[in-house]
């Protein structure tokens, strides 16, 4: 069981103002269960897609409550609505053992990688893998 030191331990090095502060999502959790009892009575009224956004709700709320209670953020959004994404950040490369990619790191779109400095974006994905045209078309009018 989690001792009340342990907990404010956990979370002293945070400031104030910081985005994951406990007190910050805690008013989001308020937030939230308010959310989830207007889409419950949307649910009972049969609302299309009221359950998929009841379970979106109840989902965060435990993601949240985890978050409190082990310190470990589990979701990839934060903030009172889910506004915000988590970003990645890679700790140990991954690399390609066979095939024409063999020794080549291995890289996820909006991914922080250290040994670049920077997100690994689409536009560098689409360079590495030599596509110069995403699927974009533009599109042309009948006439």
């Amino acid at each position: 069981m989690l001792e009340l030191t342990e907990f404010i331990n956990k979370y002293n090095g945070l400031p104030d103002d910081h985005e994951l502060h406990p007190k910050k999502v805690k008013a989001w959790i308020k937030t939230q269960h308010g959310l989830a009892a207007s889409e419950r009575a949307a649910v009972r009224e049969k609302v299309k897609g009221a359950e998929a956004r009841l379970a979106s709700h109840e989902g965060y709320i435990r993601n949240m409550q985890t978050y409190l209670r082990t310190g470990d953020w589990v979701d990839m959004f934060y903030g009172e609505y889910q506004q915000s994404k988590i970003l990645n950040r890679c700790i140990a490369l991954s690399y390609y053992w066979y095939g024409p990619q063999k020794d080549q790191p291995k890289r996820d779109v909006d991914t922080l990688y250290p040994d670049l400095g920077c997100i690994w974006t689409k536009e560098m994905d689409n360079e590495e893998r030599g596509i110069i045209n995403d699927g974009y078309t533009e599109h042309i009018p009948a006439t």
